[in-house]
């Protein structure tokens, strides 16, 4: 009969074991958040934006960008939409050295 065997977790081992089972994507949630809050306060800041919220998240391997965007009546949403596409996007993902896997927007008139 053979004894069992067994295992010392050890500092190191625990750290190495860490990093290897959370994403990177993971480990920088508090910057994540910290980007879509500027990406949030800026859109707000667009003269035809009513409110906007950001939210970018990292679910398993992928990074996900969310926005709920509502733009004020009687102003054209294409100047907005693609305030989003063509910078506010590109920007984060430079600043995060990856691109967004999925993107969920959606963009609504004010009443």
């Amino acid at each position: 009969m053979t004894a069992p065997q067994t295992s010392v977790l050890t500092p190191e081992k625990q750290d190495q074991a860490l990093t290897l089972e959370t994403p990177p994507l993971l480990q920088n949630l508090d910057q994540l958040n910290q980007m879509a809050s500027a990406a949030s306060r800026g859109l707000m800041a667009h003269p035809r934006v009513e409110s906007a919220l950001v939210e970018i998240a990292a679910e398993g391997e992928e990074l996900v960008f969310r926005l709920r965007c509502v733009i004020k009546q009687d102003h054209a949403a294409n100047e907005v939409m693609d305030t989003v596409v063509t910078g506010i996007i590109p920007n984060i993902e430079r600043l995060l050295d990856t691109r967004f896997t999925t993107r969920h927007l959606r963009f609504d008139v004010a009443p």
